[in-house]
Formats: structure tokens, sequence, C-alpha cells
């Protein structure tokens, strides 16, 4: 409260009470009921009937207890008095005589507001709605707005804040609307969406920038949310593993993959409809027919699709489609379900190069400068790296391709299996915070298992430096069919990250990552050595030999014959690390009374950890 509507004028909680009439009795009128009175016991009167008597008593009664105009009066002095709990329950036991009345229902709804009770406050102001007053209707949605403000105020998580946060923002501009003078309904209104803006801040959310963890992270949910349904003309349409696409990634800069500024600002200029496949001839089977999408809320602001269309259309959002790189854009984050329609889509196994892309084509490979590292195209081939990190690069690439210029099939194929060879798949991957060297580098070059941001992004580096153009791709890929509502869906833990490259005329998707079904196996060690022993059936280091110290510890045997198939001038740091750590112990050693072959065993033991699968950088 102290930071969110203090700082706001006092006149947002429009508490006023309604005048309302009350009904005076008029003296005049006793005589005549004393005469009713009288005749009862006239004893010559005519014979009185028991409704009569039932009738003539009961107005008696309302004569000496005229109980609506003290309870309203009550209502009124326990609301001056700030007992607002005990004005509301007056102005409720008047209602119970006239439902209908929308200033009992407004004042009953001030009293709650101020009572605290803002559920039960928003339930009375929506009932004073049901009037011709617009006055009346107008102070009822101010009041509305501020009643939502705190319920969503009250609330911890930001997913449950937005929602009412929404409602509220919704009342203070029905407010504004009815009265356009009203300078506090637009300051309120101002408010709260900033702090709707905040709240979608805090939520965790696909955007055009993408650290290691901003697609990782959906995967590790505890709770499974839908984020995706689709109805396809035909379930025969969808393929085994459909990637529904979102939004490319040209720039990458330290661990971040992301939109370039120059890829925004061509966003900008473009203008709906969007043109048919993107003003270029589709090079996948299209797919015919009506597809339905239904994205649900707070995501991302990107739209799910098959890939290029013939046409869309979003319902009750505003977008953009950039047909640059085949993304449609929300303005911003939706926060209620977004409903859109696509027809005659393809896949986007394939995609056709845009006019943009003709830089790229073989023809103008000369062509590419520094100054220009910043502009799309070029930033799909801008590798932004140190002097040392390209030197590892360019060295983990000679690894599988020998320093020749490699076919892009062939390159395909060595660089997945080079990646897959060392690295195995796992969600948990945590790297030592270093701002000074390249995250992706340093995981590349070692043998740590990894998420799919890091096989992307290892993938379009080795990829640029081979002089390949090629970016990141984020979006859902898999999910499963709901046979009850005939409609593909997929969970936030489906969400995913490829790539995609150049071949000189098309961009290809390439999904580096080795498949989800083993990750539990590449998490563990022990299962990684079992399938290094299988990848090298001639190694030759002790594998399978109970004698062999080596093996008593679990080490994997695959370990050692990566480290003998390296070239001796090209000693990776981790191994000079620990190199050093055992020559201190050595020296440590020196003037213990101990066998040699203790000390022999000893440091035959710690050289084992440098073989483990050890984080340390």
């Amino acid at each position: 409260y102290k930071n969110g509507l203090a700082p706001l004028p006092k006149s947002e909680n429009n508490s006023t009470m309604v005048r309302r009439q009350k009904e005076r009795y008029q003296w005049p009128l006793a005589g005549a009921i004393g005469l009713l009175l009288l005749e009862l016991f006239w004893p010559r009167g005519r014979k009185t009937r028991r409704g009569a008597v039932s009738a003539t008593l009961a107005l008696f009664l309302l004569f000496v207890f005229p109980s609506q105009g003290a309870t309203l009066k009550q209502a009124q002095g326990n609301y001056q008095q700030r007992e607002y709990a005990l004005a509301q329950q007056d102005y409720e036991e008047l209602l119970r005589l006239d439902p209908g009345d929308p200033k009992l229902h407004y004042n009953a709804g001030t009293a709650a507001y101020q009572a605290g009770k803002h559920n039960e406050a928003a339930k009375h102001f929506r009932s004073s709605l049901r009037t011709s007053d617009l006055n009346l209707q107008h102070r009822a949605f101010y009041n509305l707005g501020n009643t939502h403000y705190r319920l969503g105020a009250q609330m911890q998580r930001p997913e449950d804040q937005i929602p009412a946060w929404e409602e509220a923002s919704g009342h203070f501009e029905a407010a504004s609307e009815l009265n356009p003078q009203d300078g506090s309904a637009k300051r309120n209104l101002k408010f709260v969406r900033n702090k709707i803006e905040e709240a979608k801040r805090k939520l965790e959310q696909l955007s055009d920038e993408v650290p290691l963890d901003g697609v990782t992270r959906f995967k590790n949910q505890e709770n499974k949310k839908f984020a995706l349904r689709i109805f396809p003309p035909k379930r025969e349409l969808i393929p085994e593993r459909p990637y529904w696409r979102m939004f490319a990634l040209d720039q990458y800069v330290h661990g971040v993959a992301k939109v370039s500024d120059s890829l925004r600002a061509q966003a900008k200029t473009v203008t709906n409809p969007p043109t048919e496949y993107g003003g270029r001839k589709p090079v996948e089977e299209i797919r015919p027919g009506q597809w339905r999408f239904r994205f649900e809320p707070l995501f991302s602001e990107f739209l799910p699709l098959n890939g290029p269309f013939a046409n869309a259309r979003v319902e009750e959002s505003s977008w953009k489609y950039n047909p640059v790189v085949l993304q449609a854009k929300l303005k911003s984050v939706p926060t209620h379900a977004v409903n859109y329609t696509v027809s005659d889509p393809t896949d986007n196994g394939r995609l056709a190069a845009s006019t943009m892309d003709a830089p790229l084509r073989p023809e103008y490979e000369n062509d590419f400068t520094v100054e220009r590292e910043e502009i799309y195209p070029f930033t799909t081939l801008a590798l932004n790296l140190k002097t040392p990190e390209i030197s590892q690069l360019l060295s983990a690439l000679g690894t599988f391709t020998e320093d020749n210029q490699l076919p892009l099939d062939e390159f395909n194929e060595k660089c997945i299996q080079w990646l897959h060879k060392r690295h195995k798949y796992t969600r948990q991957t945590r790297i030592p915070e270093d701002k000074q060297n390249d995250p992706v580098i340093r995981w590349m070059i070692s043998e740590e298992p990894g998420h799919c941001e890091y096989f992307a992004y290892s993938y379009v580096l080795l990829a640029r430096a081979a002089g390949f153009p090629a970016r990141v791709v984020c979006g859902f890929a898999g999910g499963e069919w709901d046979d009850k509502t005939q409609s593909w869906t997929n969970v936030q833990t489906d969400a995913h990250a490829w790539s995609e490259v150049f071949n000189g005329k098309e961009w290809l998707r390439i999904d580096p990552t080795p498949p989800e079904d083993g990750q539990g196996e590449g998490e563990d060690p022990q299962q990684n050595q079992n399938n290094g022993e299988s990848q090298n059936p001639n190694q030759n280091n002790g594998e399978g030999n109970p004698e062999n110290p080596q093996n008593q510890d679990g080490k994997e045997p695959g370990d050692q014959q990566a480290n003998e198939d390296r070239d001796e001038g090209e000693v990776p740091e981790e191994l000079l690390e620990t190199m050093r750590q055992a020559q201190q112990l050595l020296d440590a050693l020196k003037t213990d009374e101990k066998p040699l072959g203790a000390i022999e065993d000893k440091g035959r033991r710690f050289g084992q950890r440098k073989r483990k699968n050890k984080k340390d950088w």
C-alpha cells in the first residue's frame, strides 16, 4: 500500500455516500389510525374480520417502529464513525427489502471496501452498475478499479496479480470514458498498466534475448503448464515430431542469443496483412486447410507457427509479421489466451531465403567485412569472440574437419557426431560464472553434459567458423495428440532451441541436441563411460580388467583414450591446472617418511581425478 496506492490522489477512493430520500410519516394520519383502532372495541360496530385486525396491527407496528428509516440512518452513522463492517451489515439488511436498489449496493460496496472485504465490495459495485444513472456508473467503475488493484496487490505471484490488475485497468478505462474530465481515473489507469508491465518482467518468458538457461528453465518446471494447442485439418498432417517455430536469433554475444538491432528495425517497417509465404515461393510441401491455434498467455510475445503460410488471422490482438525471418509478434506478452488461424502452411524444415539473405549467397561471400557484422544478414556469420576464444573455436573445429573445407552435409554429420561424443544431455548444467571468458566456448572444449541451448549455440558458432551462416531458433518441439479435443498439445516443458544453417539457397533446420529420451543416461557418469566404450571399440586402456585400479572408482576408460588422441602441443587448461596440483602434492610429500610405493599409489589415485567429469574450469 505504501509503495502503490499511498502516492495516488486521495480522490481515488470514491467512497461518497449516495443521498437516499427517506419516506417521512405524515403525523396527521395518526388520527385516522386511532379511529381504526377505536373501531375494534366499539360495541355496536360491525363485526371485524381476522384479516382486518392483522392488517391494522401491522400498520400500528410500522407507526411505532419505523425500521427502515432508522436502519438507513444507523448505516450512515456507522460509516461516518468508521464502523465500516457494521455499516456494511446495515446496508445489506436494507437490500433484503429492496435487492435491486443500485444505490444501496454502491453504499454497501464502499463500506465493504473500507472494511478490507474487497471481494464483497467488488460484488456490490458490479450490482450497482445496473442503473441508468451514468454518474453512479462512473463512480462504481472507478471503485471497481481500486478494488481489483487491491485484490491483485494481496497476491504473491505475478501470474496471479496480472489478471486482477487487467480487470482494474479495464474498470479505470471505463470510468475515464464515462467521465473524460476525471483525472484521477486516468492517473490510476496509467499506474496500474505500469504495475502490469513490472509484473510481466518478473515472469519467466521466452523473449528475443535468450541466455543459456532461457529455454531450459521451462523444461525444469515441476508442474506442466499448457502452452499451445493446435487444431489441424487432419491428424495425419502433423509429423511424428513437429517443430513449432516462434523466432530466429541472428546475433550471439557472450552466451546470449538475441535478435540484432538491425533486424528489430526492419521488423518495425513491416505492415499487415503479411504477404503470401513471406513473398517467396515455398520449398516445403503445403499442408492444406485451416489450422487453428490457441496460445496460452504470459509465455511469449511471439506466436508459434508451422512455417510460411498463405494467410493468417489473429483474433482480438494487434500483431506484426516479419517476412525476412518468418515470425509473427504480438504488441506485448498477452495476458489472455490468443486464438489465431493459419491457412495452407508449410513445414519449417527448409525455408526459402529472403531478399535480405542475398549477400550470404556464395557469389557475395568475399563481400563480408568487420564493419558490417552488426547488420543482418552478416550477423549470421559474426562470432563476437576474443582472439584466444576464436583460437579455441578453430582448434575444436579442426578436430573433426581436419582443417578441410567440408561440404555442408558432411560438416553437419561430423559436427553433430563430435558434439554428441563429447557431451551428453542434461537439464542441470551449471558452469562456474566467468565474466571474462565465453561460456559456450568453455563448455564446448570441456566434456560436461549440457542442455539444448549449449548444443544449439555451439553448432552455430562452429558453423560460422566453418563459413556457413547460421542462427538460433526457439519454439516448441514434440508434444502429444489429444483424442478428446482432437488437437495437438504442447506444454511449457516442450520449449526447445535448435539451429538453422544457410546452404546458399535455403535455410535448413538442424537440431544438434541429443534425444531427450536418453537424458537420464547423460547425467550418469557411469552411463557415459559405457557409451564412450561402444563408440571406440579399439581403445586399449585396460577396459574390462578388474585388476586395473583405474576401473575401481567407476572411472570412464574412454577419457584417457580421448587425452591420448590429443596433440601434445595443445594441452587443455584444466589438465595443466590438475598437473600443477599434482606437482604441489608431490613436493609436499618429499618430507614424509613413507615407502615409495605408497607415494606412487597416492599419486596415481590423484592422477585419476584429471580424467573425471569435474567442473574445474
